[in-house]
């Protein structure tokens, strides 16, 4: 069969349950050959899948995904501006879970939450807004499901208020920088946090806890034996590219969880390409 263009595509797709196997294998072929651009011209010629079709292409889909993921991350690496780094990073990750098509402006979400924040503080501070996104807004942890991908999915938590401590901080960290506040993570040893920054000086917030405040004196009890090489961890500027690690990690051992393994290996690769 020939490479197809997309005008075919209607008249392929009524062959895919054709009652003859060698006519099936025939259109499979044709649409795994046909390009990453298959799921975006599918909508653009309006084609609606029933759930036979959808299963029969829907791997197909995902491996186009996985090819286009990779070939967009390559130029995150060229990237000078951290914040617009870490947003073209988000972007990218939220279109290879819900779709090539998929509409997502997280700038245009950013800046509703920090419209709303501003009207109900016109002269909020940073801690402030920590208490808007995590008690006014109810973001917060993802406690019940904690290991489902999607919760390292900025766009499934702006809509279910919901994600893992990661999750949460960049939104922190994100809101923040639309406020020109100074909002950091930090890689708290088995938990990560955010740096909310009053002049040069931090204050600890646990966005998965409601934005909970983590004050030095709790810090000493915690660190009790190692408070030393405990505070140079803190300490430590938490860059862009770390937290993108972060993320990869976590994905991958979301998927790990879940014994897709060929997600896993996509999320240790890209992490092989930030490195």
């Amino acid at each position: 069969m020939c490479p197809l263009d997309k005008t075919q595509l209607p008249y392929i797709i009524d062959l895919m349950d054709d009652e003859t196997a060698e006519v099936r294998s025939e259109v499979i072929n044709a649409l795994k050959v046909y390009g990453l651009n298959l799921e975006i011209d599918l909508l653009s010629v309006s084609l609606v899948l029933d759930n036979v079709k959808s299963e029969i292409i829907r791997p197909i889909l995902l491996e186009n995904r996985r090819e286009w993921l990779k070939k967009q991350w390559i130029n995150l690496v060229n990237f000078n501006d951290e914040f617009l780094q870490l947003e073209r990073a988000i972007d990218l990750l939220v279109k290879f879970q819900y779709g090539l098509t998929f509409e997502f402006d997280l700038d245009k979400k950013l800046c509703l939450l920090r419209d709303e924040f501003n009207s109900a503080y016109p002269f909020g501070s940073v801690l402030e807004l920590a208490n808007f996104l995590f008690v006014e807004k109810d973001f917060r942890g993802a406690k019940d499901d904690y290991y489902n991908p999607l919760n390292s999915n900025l766009c499934y938590t702006l809509e279910n208020k919901r994600g893992l401590p990661i999750t949460l901080t960049v939104l922190y960290i994100l809101v923040g920088k639309k406020l020109d506040f100074r909002v950091e993570g930090c890689r708290f040893p088995g938990h990560f946090l955010a740096k909310a920054f009053i002049n040069e000086r931090f204050i600890l917030v646990d966005c998965f806890n409601r934005g909970r405040l983590i004050f030095d004196k709790e810090l000493r009890y915690i660190a009790v034996d190692s408070y030393e090489p405990f505070m140079a961890i803190i300490n430590e500027k938490t860059t862009t590219k770390m937290i993108i690690l972060r993320i990869l990690s976590n994905l991958s051992k979301a998927y790990e969880n879940i014994s897709n393994e060929l997600n896993k290996n996509l999320f240790d690769d890209l992490a092989l390409i930030l490195l």
